[in-house]
């Protein structure tokens, strides 16, 4: 049917970020009259969305449908269907049907498309304009078969299926989005493509491997793109918006292309890029960081507007450049972002609008010897690493920008701890506080962490007091040494006796050594424990910015 779209503004048309989301998927018509002009959500199929939607309840008559409440009147809006009615509007009372109502109704027609509608049999399907229950767009996101235009997710998604080419266009994402674990188990590809969407809330991708394409095209990120610990394929961000974005300890296999956006902050550290690195035509603001980062192929920059000339708005500290460092059109780079970097090929200059500019920029970069070949050097990759992430950490704390400010600082504290000088005791401190604590970024670690010592002491405790490791379980054994670890942990041994009394009752005469050992390990296990503890209430204190 010529002309039918899921978007009848004009499949090329990037959204406006400044209106709400709402109201553009209003102006996309998801009416009943306007189901008539969006294609049917089952590939191949046919036939509007309207019809599809009449098709399962046997051609009935509208006013059946308003009958029978499957159909809704929207005040001023007009009449819907019940999947595309806002909860917004129901909660406002500019739908003819109350909030709980709304979300009942909803469910039962879901889990009729579930068990006996077209959906049961996984049918590649392109859900468009509907208004989704938590549970159902959990479910949906989670399946391998279904894409997404004009929806908007209220909950945090911490799935992405496991293969298939997913698509989300003109969606709304309200919580975080997250890629977690082993995109492509066995067989098949997996693909995720965000065209025209919005996010309130970070996309983080953690040890994701495997993850063939994962492509963003004329998105807005209201905060950051997060990649850590994980082994992609291709990576494309054009045209898009975005507060951050960061990759950790991550190899990129394929290539990595930024165009047309504009981004706060480029973070990348300790990084492996096997192909071709493009960044063009896109407005860096604030600072770009390539720090230990390994570039096996070609870097173009192209057209690039770099952050206002300040202290430290650009570093690529104790990154290698095997392949030729394309610098084209625009303004010349931050001459720091050369210092203290390994350029085995050569940086390539072109296109310069102002030939004396060009010129000027080459003497530069012969200044700080950006182009001679050096020699790799561990404790200097480490001393230039750890520089680098002070000076990115300076320009983080000088904008205010808190979070940035603890990434640099984790990063600058792993850097020093792998510099050879410094003194064993240093290291260790630094290598228990990132385990422990994650270098203060983790609330949850220390807290975790606690709750495994205390089961730890309490078996050691029983131990001592003479419970077998073989034959039954000593219960007797484990509580009371359950209630002395808690007792020893925290000042309130609720499920403990007096300790003195306890020592004497399970050691018996096991006699002063027993007792001196007992003392010298829940002495340990205090000091242990208000370690913890103390670190758990400063990262609580540095992640809500308690004073």
């Amino acid at each position: 049917m010529e002309g039918m779209a899921n978007n009848p503004q004009g499949d090329t048309q990037q959204p406006d970020f400044d209106v709400p989301w709402l109201e553009r998927w209003r102006a996309a018509d998801f009416s009943w009259p306007g189901l008539a002009k969006h294609r049917s959500w089952l590939t191949g199929q046919g036939g509007t969305l309207q019809e599809f939607l009449r098709a399962m309840e046997n051609q009935a008559t509208d006013a059946d449908l308003l009958e029978r409440g499957i159909l809704i009147g929207c005040g001023e809006y007009g009449v819907f269907h019940v999947l595309f009615v806002p909860e917004d509007w129901a909660e406002s009372q500019q739908a003819a049907i109350s909030a709980p109502d709304l979300l009942a109704a909803k469910e039962r027609y879901w889990q009729g498309l579930f068990t006996n509608g077209p959906l049961r049999d996984g049918s590649d399907a392109t859900l468009s304009g509907v208004h989704l229950p938590l549970d159902v767009e959990r479910r949906l996101v989670s399946s391998a078969r279904a894409s997404f235009d004009w929806v908007r997710f209220n909950s945090e998604l911490r799935s992405i299926p496991r293969r298939g080419d997913r698509s989300f266009t003109w969606c709304f994402f309200g919580e975080q989005l997250n890629f977690y674990g082993r995109a492509n188990a066995g067989s098949g590809e997996c693909t995720v493509h965000f065209t025209w969407c919005e996010f309130a809330k970070p996309i983080i991708l953690e040890k994701v491997s495997n993850l063939d394409s994962l492509d963003l095209n004329g998105s807005s990120l209201h905060e950051k793109l997060e990649v850590s610990d994980s082994d992609l394929s291709i990576v494309r961000l054009d045209h898009c918006d975005a507060k951050s974005l960061s990759i950790t300890e991550t190899s990129v296999r394929g290539p990595l292309t930024i165009g047309g956006s504009t981004i706060e902050w480029i973070e990348w550290i300790n990084c492996t890029f096997d192909a071709h690195v493009l960044l063009v035509d896109s407005e860096i603001k604030k600072s770009i960081g390539l720090l230990a980062c390994d570039f096996r192929s070609r870097l173009t920059l192209a057209e690039i507007t770099w952050p206002a000339s300040s202290y430290g708005c650009a570093s690529a500290s104790g990154s290698k450049f095997d392949g030729i460092v394309e610098i084209a059109g625009g303004e010349p780079p931050p001459v720091q972002l050369f210092q203290e970097a390994e350029f085995r090929s050569k940086v390539s200059l072109n296109s310069f609008s102002d030939r004396s500019r060009r010129e000027s920029f080459k003497k530069e970069l012969a200044a700080v010897g950006s182009q001679s070949e050096q020699t790799f050097n561990k404790q200097k990759h480490a001393q230039d690493v750890e520089s680098g992430c002070r000076t990115l950490r300076k320009v983080a704390e000088a904008a205010g920008d808190v979070q940035s400010e603890q990434l640099w600082h984790r990063a600058e504290l792993i850097a020093r701890r792998a510099r050879g000088e410094s003194a064993a005791s240093e290291k260790s401190f630094s290598s228990l506080y990132g385990l422990l604590a994650d270098y203060g970024l983790s609330i949850s670690r220390p807290f975790v962490v606690l709750g495994a010592a205390m089961a730890l002491f309490a078996l050691i405790y029983a131990w001592i007091g003479g419970m077998s490791w073989f034959g039954s379980i000593d219960w007797r054994s484990i509580e009371e040494g359950l209630g002395y670890s808690l007792n020893r942990t925290l000042p309130i041994g609720v499920f403990a006796e007096d300790h003195n009394a306890w020592r004497e009752h399970l050691l018996g005469s096991s006699g002063q050594v027993g007792d001196i050992a007992v003392r010298a390990i829940a002495t340990a296990q205090t000091i242990f424990s208000a370690t913890l503890i103390y670190l758990g209430v400063m990262a609580i204190r540095r992640k809500f910015r308690i004073s």
